[in-house]
């Protein structure tokens, strides 16, 4: 059973489990839309780390994108690749995250979740069923939001942030959406780290 976390309430992973150094991002919804997993490493300013590229994990930086990447582009994270219509079962996407390949320079990582779509924006209400879950290393749910009830007219949320102190990995439960309901909320989203 997930744990509750109120929006703006964090836990020390790292003292609540000692050896879990390993999570994995989960979204799963049932049709009419088109979600994404993705995951944005920032620096000590907040801010996406230069290269985009090394540090953003979404659906076109990935190994398993149409551009067939020949090795993960972010290390540390490993995105299953995109789904377009949440016919899968269980999650549709999914990041994995192993805290011990990320660089020293990330103190943060930001997991959210956006909408796209190729004519007018498209919000989570109108997707069946959208959910977003933080995995422990044994596939047990820690953490999961409902986007038709928490982000219901938004194409972008933050979801959970995994920041880097000093004595490990605290997790906070943002449940933020963010932008201007954009047709591609990856756009709201990076605009709002760059």
């Amino acid at each position: 059973m997930a744990i509750i976390l109120a929006k703006g309430g964090e836990i020390n992973l790292t003292k609540a489990a000692a050896a879990l150094t390993q999570y994995k991002f989960g979204l799963s919804w049932d049709k009419d839309a088109d979600l994404d997993a993705v995951a944005i490493l920032l620096g000590e300013d907040g801010k996406i780390l230069p290269p985009d590229d090394g540090h953003i994990s979404y659906y076109g930086n990935c190994t398993k994108n149409k551009f067939k990447n020949p090795e993960n582009p972010v290390a540390g994270l490993v995105h299953s690749g995109d789904a377009r219509n949440g016919a899968a079962e269980g999650d549709d996407e999914t990041i994995t995250i192993d805290t011990t390949k990320v660089s020293d320079k990330v103190k943060a990582i930001l997991l959210a979740v956006t909408s796209y779509s190729d004519g007018d924006a498209v919000p989570f209400a109108a997707a069946a069923a959208p959910v977003a879950k933080l995995y422990n290393d044994k596939d047990q749910a820690l953490f999961e939001i409902k986007l038709d009830e928490n982000a219901a007219f938004s194409t972008c949320v933050e979801f959970i942030k995994l920041a880097r102190t000093a004595e490990g990995w605290v997790v906070t439960n943002l449940t933020n959406p963010i932008g201007a309901s954009n047709k591609n909320g990856l756009t709201d989203l990076l605009a709002a780290y760059q």
